[in-house]
């Protein structure tokens, strides 16, 4: 029973305190998770004998458990369950080799109990250990590890079977040197299994890591490209606002000519025609280039579209997300918004409104729809016939958000409104929790 709770627990820090995964917070989930792990318990102490056939069992039963604890995707946290009962196993077979070894051959000495709460307690120790070190860094470790393909776990679980496969032999030889022989082999499988681990995990690492790396420099990419954008909209405006001045002598006096005439109507028509002018010059401005030049961008495409696009706030001075975090939410919140108001007839409106919460700041860009949304897993279902190429957006637009301890949240207000408020922290140490 008790290598049974302390399995428990050190799941529960692995996934909690190292790898950075939340706790669900439907009560339904967790309920059933404890009613999971109670299978076993229960079992165990009403019919102890029946340890020996509950083992296979008592492998999944934990890890089983997991992924109704824990937000996440189920295969990779039952998957990485499985990996660490059967990491327990292999440390077993190491402290049972080295006991033998130490007693000279005399298995009889043997706790096999101990043996395995030793293992348990080496993965504690190492556990607590890199709690302490990755600290910083769960979010994004748990952003990285819900993206793994399943069939590297799957691949060491049959590692790990085939590492534990240690079959006697048939001989004239005493018993203490048999076990001696056997005590050896099954160190050399924990220690090997051991490095394997540590193999599996850095080389893991190194990929997931030249992944985001890819991941990254794409994203500056089109942060530059946003950049230079705004670069060149405003060496544009700055040209037809030289132009206008320099034309602005001219205006006057047709202006004055008209006054003077007394055609209040076409005065008024040339007095039209002027704030058009100035409409079309108008730059956005939000205290931030990024959102600057995103915005300007497509305020240009809703003009030529008759959209109507409405920008309300500025962002603070001091704002700790980097530029290419920035970049994802605006531009994948922005494009989504764009699309959608595109396929409307009538009711073509985009409302981006900024706003200050102490430590968060927070937009929110709303627009009119023709079709209902659908919310799955916290995010909008995409309309398109090619879902397994998109939706993207909005799974970036999730995990940029956490990244930068906020979130983002959809809605649909009936008939024909959608919004998307998103959250980022803008103090340094709100950034990890």
């Amino acid at each position: 029973m008790i290598t049974f709770v302390l399995e428990l627990l050190i799941l529960l820090l692995l996934f909690r305190r190292v790898l950075g995964y939340e706790f669900r917070r439907e009560w339904k989930f967790i309920v059933i998770g404890i009613g999971i792990v109670l299978i076993r318990g229960i079992v165990m102490l009403l019919c102890p004998e029946a340890h020996d056939a509950l083992y296979c069992l008592g492998i999944l039963i934990p890890a089983a458990a997991m992924p109704f604890f824990f937000r996440g995707r189920p295969v990779i946290l039952l998957g990485i369950g499985v990996c660490m009962i059967r990491l327990f196993c292999m440390l077993d077979r190491l402290f049972t080799g080295i006991w033998i070894l130490a007693a000279k051959g005399n298995a009889m000495e043997v706790d096999l109990t101990l043996t395995y709460i030793m293992g348990e307690l080496t993965c504690l120790v190492v556990f607590l250990i890199l709690s302490g070190i990755l600290g910083k860094e769960k979010k994004q470790i748990s952003l990285t590890t819900d993206k793994m393909n399943p069939i590297i776990l799957i691949l060491f679980i049959l590692y790990t079977l085939i590492a534990d496969y240690n079959p006697y032999g048939i001989g004239a030889l005493p018993q203490s040197l048999f076990y001696i022989i056997h005590a050896e082999n099954l160190v050399k499988n924990g220690v090997l299994a051991i490095a394997i681990t540590v193999v599996f995990v850095l080389v893991y690492i190194m990929l997931a890591q030249r992944k985001e790396m890819k991941r990254m420099i794409l994203l500056n990419e089109r942060c530059i490209s946003e950049q230079a954008e705004q670069y060149r909209l405003t060496g544009e405006e700055g040209k037809k606002w030289r132009k206008f001045r320099h034309d602005y002598n001219e205006l006057i006096s047709v202006l004055q000519v008209i006054a003077q005439e007394g055609d209040i109507k076409r005065l008024r028509e040339y007095i039209s025609t002027l704030a058009e002018i100035k409409s079309e010059h108008k730059l956005v401005y939000t205290n931030n280039l990024i959102c600057d030049a995103i915005l300007t961008r497509y305020a240009a495409l809703c003009r030529a579209e008759n959209i109507e696009l409405k920008i309300h706030g500025t962002f603070p001075d001091q704002l700790y997300i980097s530029d290419t975090d920035l970049c994802v939410l605006i531009s994948n919140g922005m494009k989504n918004a764009y699309e959608a108001v595109q396929k409307c007839e009538i009711e073509r409106m985009i409302e981006f409104n900024i706003g200050n919460r102490g430590n968060y700041v927070d937009f929110i860009i709303a627009n009119t729809t023709c079709e209902a949304l659908t919310i799955e897993d916290g995010r909008p279902k995409t309309t398109k016939s090619d879902r397994r190429n998109h939706g993207l957006g909005t799974q970036n637009m999730l995990e940029t958000a956490r990244k930068n301890g906020g979130s983002v949240t959809w809605s649909f207000n009936e008939p024909n409104l959608v919004s998307v408020e998103i959250l980022v922290c803008c103090a340094k140490r709100n950034l990890v929790s």
